[in-house]
């Protein structure tokens, strides 16, 4: 599907692409925009709203991400400003660190030196969702890290053998957080959009790009135990007295955790052709936005 026209209503395939009432974030100097699609129209090089509320759900570049695959882009659209010439930065230390330099340039200025996004309309300090806007989050968040979990435990690919069971596995927390839920007198809802779509989008990749859903995997997993884990003690301190869930709890020490698998990435990715390297690399923007699409669950106004 192609983009709408400037001053043209979003075409409902287009806003389908997204839950609901998601609405604009910030844009960048260099025309990257922040996706928004309810009840907008198309205004140069930006979505804007319509309505008078508005909801920020997350940031992304536009030339890391012109659309989801088959609605006016796919995952490997240009990324011409993190991939271009022979050399990429962070390679002289790794694949991991060049996955971590086009992940930190999708972040906005405030949350990483490195990012180009603007700062956020929304900020995190002001998101007033509900406890269960929360469940409904843990439930979505579940929904990927089965898909990956699964997978990494059933795939034959020599490949993936290597990130079984390597401390960063999130299934079980979440199961003895839903199960907190569940005492409370919670009914566990069934994932929503926002999960269903980013799975869905992962188990294309595992016939077509098997090598890209390591980049996915790094950056869902890597972004919880970062961001992630300021987002689960602003949520704790907002909705449940300060209560610590499984979810943002590691055995062991998660920095080592962490260290041992980036060896393995860069172990793994060490002979991969330039071209392969390139392909994972460009997943990155959609990584961040389905990841920013479950977010979407949190990032409400009171």
């Amino acid at each position: 599907m192609k983009r709408p026209l400037q001053g043209t209503i979003v075409p409902p395939a287009f806003q389908q692409w997204l839950p609901n009432r998601l609405t604009k974030t910030a844009f960048t100097k260099e025309g990257r925009f922040c996706v928004c699609v309810k009840n907008c129209c198309w205004r140069t090089t930006v979505f804007s709203p319509r309505g008078s509320q508005s909801r920020v759900f997350f940031t992304m570049a536009d030339s890391a991400v012109r659309g989801p695959p088959g609605m006016g882009g796919t995952s490997t659209d240009n990324m011409d400003s993190v991939v271009q010439g022979d050399r990429r930065p962070g390679s002289h230390k790794g694949f991991v660190e060049e996955m971590r330099f086009v992940a930190m340039r999708l972040h906005t200025r405030d949350q990483a030196k490195e990012g180009t996004l603007e700062e956020s309309a929304l900020p995190i300090q002001e998101w007033q969702p509900s406890q269960q806007d929360y469940l409904q989050f843990l439930v979505d968040s579940k929904h990927v890290y089965d898909f990956f979990e699964n997978f990494m435990n059933q795939s034959q690919d020599n490949m993936f053998v290597n990130f079984r069971r390597t401390g960063l596995e999130r299934v079980s927390a979440l199961e003895e957080d839903l199960d907190w839920f569940r005492q409370r007198g919670f009914s566990i809802p069934k994932p929503e959009k926002p999960g269903v779509a980013y799975v869905e989008y992962l188990q294309s990749l595992v016939q077509d790009k098997p090598h890209a859903l390591l980049c996915h995997w790094y950056n869902f997993y890597f972004a919880h135990t970062a961001g992630g884990r300021m987002i689960g003690r602003l949520m704790s301190k907002l909705l449940f007295d300060g209560h610590v869930f499984e979810f943002y709890k590691w055995e062991g020490d998660v920095k080592q955790i962490l260290d041992q698998v980036r060896v393995k990435i860069d172990e793994t990715a060490r002979d991969w052709p330039r071209e392969v390297k390139d392909e994972c690399l460009k997943e990155t923007g959609l990584s961040f936005s389905y990841s920013g699409t479950i977010l979407g669950h949190l990032a409400k106004r009171g």
